[in-house]
């Protein structure tokens, strides 16, 4: 112990040095200065009698968004020892840990930003559990050392240290008491005679004095460690009890609260009778012989009136516990009715003494029918701590249900299992359930917690318990998943993060082409394929199932054509890494006999619609018996009935992809036929044609917010199109608005309306041209007006700044002014500022 404090005298130098520094700035803070309070850390003074634990807090005062700290305390070990840490209220995740004999550190890891705490004000960091081990009279200093103080973003916070003082308490006279006891008639019980306070107790002799009609003693032993004990009964209504130890290596050295002895007595008298049980201290000695001060302390038996017990409850009911920690488990006990009985004799046990014990194993239910134990975990397993009391019917009995565990030191380990389970090729193409299995062997999860980033993005959430949960992900993409657990101990499982990528959609298969469409059967046939997959990628693609090879931006691979003629699909598979399958058998070709005749003539297009006036283009396309296309082949065009349009030319021949044209040209409303023949075969087909009047355009422009639209101020241009006979909005009608810096094309939709944002760069006039097939096209003009020409008369002049001043005045309304928008500088007020920015655009411009 001499050489601990030697150390601690070392080590508090300069302590010292900082407490009187400290003093000074506290001393300092009391002035009136104009700045805010300075932040202090402070430690209360705290005292206790010899061998007796107290607790006192160090609390940082006028602290904002705290968020972690480390505080060293450093005291003479001589006097005082610190026992245990425990962090304050909502501080995070605390350590504490002895430095040294004399010195101890505790201090806070917050690390993840969404979990680290902002405390304001005044803030216990800190509890200590401080146990007196000096003499009575003697003092420690209780000096701080601030290692950090962060705030939430892990700024210093400056603050300034305030010591305290440990004091050990001058016991009183040590006090020797008889507890108070009660049993029913007839029964027996038991009380304890302890010395309060005692040091180095060695040998006493009590002697203990009772009304033989209402109790009698029938047995004493001696309490743990007083060494050789003998009782005696001196008369009927007076026992005596003493130690007789005498070889000096053999006397005990007892201190704190000792159990002298255990008397065991027998309610004799008749329900309700009392008796004092008076004390006498004959000798209470030290282990060197030398007298101990005490006072006795008496108690009274009674004899209870009987009461029937029904029923017993035990709290808590569960529990659990580190080996070497004691609780406290109360025992109720109740009558029929639900009342608390007093008076009953419960026996405690322990099921299983090698998981722990109980201390005291008999107590009496106090006035609120409550008995009281003590249950010490001795060693890691399971064990039920039961309370009974013998009844006329046989044992009533509650019962506790105690694990014990080995201190956690270890972290919780957290899995995630992905259903339906992860691909070889890491993506899913189904929507993703995460089932989060948390376990910890010795306390116990306390919480998991989970954020997503990426598709499915989510904030920090926690799941306190141990039981398994499930997250569901269904956005596509890739997500990335981050969790950890947390133990009822306080240890953190290191990050950890899963990905899940997923893609629902098939490729895009953007083209096919083959080399040649018309083959001999078994002739290799070249195919390449352009897709593409946004998400997870290519990862095959298949031509009638043979693996085509990737190139640089394409698929290429060759196949081999069928044995018998006939027209073939060509069947192209896209798969992407999700297994996501994209189809594509348009592509055809065609294996063919040596020689071709003309088999079927197509017309393109079958049916056309056209206006008066209007031309279009018609084509034959010649085919042979394999379906590939004949050049050279002589077409005749003729139209039937005539009247309604004219073909020009008259004939034509196909040219190398078996392809004739000719111009339908639309003369009068009515219906007839474009035929194409080839008059050496008699093979024909045709175009059936439609000629309808045109019709006429109505279109309304509304211009907001203003009538008018200025240079580099935004406007919405409504059009509003329809038929002009009807009335009927016209939809799908192209709206095209060109000039002054504008060039914007949109469609009217089923209203009949198309809408623009409008900002001219420039004044003059926009072209509004509206287009819709079977109506003549329609155009108008939109003005645009320079930024302050007011007047609309395209020029800015000092006429403008006036109209500006009218409107501001109420003299005129804006709406008389069918130029520019009067609120030149667009603060959305008609003001003077606006003329002077007029004239100042004006003079800017020469004045002119």
């Amino acid at each position: 112990m001499e050489m601990g404090r030697e150390k601690w005298k070392e080590k508090m130098k300069g302590s010292e040095i900082a407490a009187s520094l400290a003093i000074v700035l506290s001393l300092l803070c009391l002035l009136p200065v104009g700045a805010s309070a300075q932040a202090v850390v402070a430690i209360e003074n705290a005292s206790a009698l010899p061998n007796e634990t107290t607790t006192t807090n160090v609390t940082a005062y006028n602290v904002t968004n705290l968020g972690n700290f480390g505080i060293t305390v450093m005291y003479d070990p001589s006097v005082v020892n610190v026992t245990n840490v425990t962090g304050g209220p909502g501080v995070g995740n605390f350590i504490w840990e002895r430095i040294s004999e004399g010195e101890v550190r505790f201090y806070t890891v917050n690390v993840l930003e969404e979990m680290i705490p902002s405390l304001s004000g005044n803030v216990t960091l800190a509890t200590l559990t401080l146990k007196a081990v000096g003499t009575a009279g003697s003092e420690s200093p209780l000096n701080l050392e601030i290692g950090k103080l962060l705030d939430n973003k892990s700024n210093p916070i400056p603050a300034i240290p305030k010591n305290g003082t440990f004091k050990v308490l001058t016991a009183p006279p040590v006090e020797v008491k008889i507890n108070d006891a009660s049993a029913l008639p007839g029964e027996t019980t038991s009380t304890e005679v302890v010395a309060y306070g005692v040091e180095n107790l060695g040998n006493f002799g009590i002697t203990v004095m009772y009304d033989p009609s209402v109790v009698n003693v029938t047995n004493v032993t001696g309490g743990p460690g007083v060494g050789n004990f003998i009782w005696e009964r001196i008369s009927e209504g007076e026992v005596r009890f003493y130690t007789v130890n005498v070889l000096e290596e053999m006397i005990p050295s007892l201190s704190g609260n000792v159990t002298l002895a255990t008397l065991t007595l027998k309610a004799v008298g008749t329900a309700g009778s009392e008796s004092p049980l008076n004390l006498e201290i004959g000798k209470l000695l030290d282990n060197k012989s030398n007298p101990i001060p005490a006072i006795p302390k008496n108690g009274t038996f009674k004899v209870l009136t009987p009461e029937e017990v029904a029923y017993i409850t035990v709290s808590p009911s569960a529990a659990t516990l580190n080996v070497g920690e004691t609780r406290v488990f109360t025992a109720t006990a109740y009558d029929g009715d639900g009342n608390p009985v007093e008076g009953v004799l419960i026996n405690w046990t322990s099921t299983n003494e090698t998981v722990g014990t109980v201390h005291p194993t008999t107590s009496i239910t106090d006035e609120n029918g409550v008995a009281r134990t003590n249950f010490t975990a001795t060693s890691p397993g399971n064990t039920t701590v039961t309370a009974g009391n013998l009844t006329d019917a046989g044992w009533i009995i509650g019962y506790a249900d105690v694990t014990v565990v080995l201190p956690d030191e270890t972290p919780p380990t957290t899995e995630v299992i992905a259903t339906p389970p992860e691909p070889a090729t890491g993506w899913w193409n189904s929507s993703v359930t995460l089932t989060f299995h948390r376990y910890d062997d010795l306390s116990g999860v306390n919480f998991t917690a989970y954020r997503m980033a990426g598709a499915n993005a989510t904030s920090w959430t926690q799941v306190f318990g141990e039981d398994d949960f499930t997250v569901n992900i269904t956005a596509e993409g890739n997500t990335t998943v981050y969790y950890l657990s947390m133990d009822n101990a306080g240890n953190w499982e290191d990050l950890k993060s899963m990905n899940v990528s997923i893609d629902r959609t098939p490729p895009v298969i953007i083209s096919v082409e083959i080399d040649r469409t018309g083959v001999l059967p078994g002739d290799i046939i070249n195919v390449t394929v352009k897709a593409n997959d946004a998400l997870s990628g290519i990862l095959e693609i298949r031509a009638d199932g043979i693996p085509l090879t990737h190139m640089e931006d394409f698929w290429y691979g060759n196949i081999t054509a069928a044995s018998s003629p006939g027209t073939y699909n060509v069947t192209v598979e896209a798969i992407d890494r999700a297994w996501n399958i994209a189809v594509n058998d348009s592509v055809q070709y065609v294996v063919k006999e040596p020689s071709s005749r003309l088999a079927r003539i197509v017309v393109e297009p079958s049916e056309v619609t056209l206006n008066v006036g209007e031309t279009r283009e018609i084509i034959a396309i010649a085919y042979d018996q394999y379906n590939e296309t004949m050049p050279d082949i002589v077409i005749s065009w003729v139209t039937k009935p005539t009247g309604v349009g004219t073909v020009r030319p008259t004939t034509s021949i196909t040219d190398e992809n078996g392809i004739a044209r000719t111009n339908f040209t639309a003369t009068a409303p009515g219906n007839t036929t474009v035929i194409a023949v080839n008059l050496s075969t008699r093979i024909s087909n045709l175009s059936r044609i439609t000629v309808i009047p045109v019709k006429n355009l109505s279109v309304d422009i509304t211009i907001s917010p203003r009538k008018t639209i200025t240079v580099n101020r935004s406007a919405t241009v409504t059009v509003n199109v329809t038929d002009e006979e009807t009335g009927v909005p016209v939809e799908g009608a192209n709206v095209n608005l060109s000039g002054c810096g504008v060039s914007l094309i949109n469609m009217t939709d089923a209203s009949g309306i198309a809408t623009f944002e409008v900002s001219a760069s420039k004044p003059g006039n926009i072209t509004v041209r509206v287009t819709k097939s079977g109506y003549k096209d329609w155009e108008g003009k939109i003005s645009v007006y320079a930024q302050g020409d007011v007047n609309g008369d395209s020029e800015v002049l000092p006429s403008d700044a006036m109209a500006v001043l009218r409107i501001w005045a109420g003299i005129d309304s804006p709406e008389n002014y069918t130029g520019a928008d009067p609120d030149v500088n667009g603060d959305g007020s008609i003001l003077p500022s606006d003329a002077l920015e007029i004239l100042r655009i004006w003079a800017t411009k020469g004045g002119e």
